[in-house]
């Protein structure tokens, strides 16, 4: 049976600052008491609030190509984004590297809801699937066809232009992140040894 713990007093005071339009507690909150403890009254500091979000990746290059990626990647110039599934598949024809698999979302449910979209060849070559149910003119398919031209071609020039977010999963394994580390990285400490 799972068994929560019940929040601390700086995570009371912090939620209702959240939601304070001044960022500060309610007069009333001021003087709420939680086991005998008032809550804390100092603001909640933007490092606080910055720890919270999704990191964006250092090496986004490394991580796509991992094998089992799924990030969204927002424009610099223009705040759009997208949510991207990248598999590499099992094995490669006629000695090459397997290819990647590269999925778009396109639906509400962020775990299953991924349309092909397209292949990332070993090569470098990206190709929109004709068998997509997403056309190659959508901004979804220029977006992914930008992004894995980029991953091979000039992943600086990727990292510049662009943000990139993992789905708090391995890259490589799909494995839930919980070391803070790999949540940085993308990687899971097992995967990140065998990614050098």
């Amino acid at each position: 049976m799972y068994r929560s713990t019940p929040p601390s007093k700086t995570q009371i005071g912090a939620a209702l600052r959240f939601y304070s339009p001044t960022g500060e507690l309610p007069k009333d909150a001021l003087e709420l008491e939680l086991e005998g403890m008032p809550l804390p009254a100092a603001p909640i500091e933007e490092t606080q609030m910055n720890d919270i979000t999704t990191p964006t990746l250092p090496d986004a290059a490394r991580f796509i190509l991992a094998g089992n990626a799924i990030f969204t990647v927002v424009s610099r110039r223009t705040g759009e984004r997208f949510t991207f599934k990248v598999s590499q598949a099992d094995e490669g024809r006629d000695g090459k590297a397997p290819p990647h698999f590269v999925g778009v979302l396109a639906g509400p449910d962020n775990t299953s809801d991924y349309t092909f979209i397209g292949t990332l060849f070993s090569d470098g070559t990206y190709r929109h699937s004709a068998k997509s149910r997403i056309s190659s003119t959508a901004p979804s398919a220029k977006a992914a066809m930008w992004v894995m031209t980029m991953v091979r071609k000039d992943p600086a020039k990727l990292m510049e232009q662009a943000d990139f977010h993992h789905a708090g999963r391995c890259g490589r394994c799909g494995r839930l992140l919980t070391v803070p580390s790999s949540i940085e990285s993308g990687f899971g400490p097992e995967c990140a040894g065998k990614m050098m």
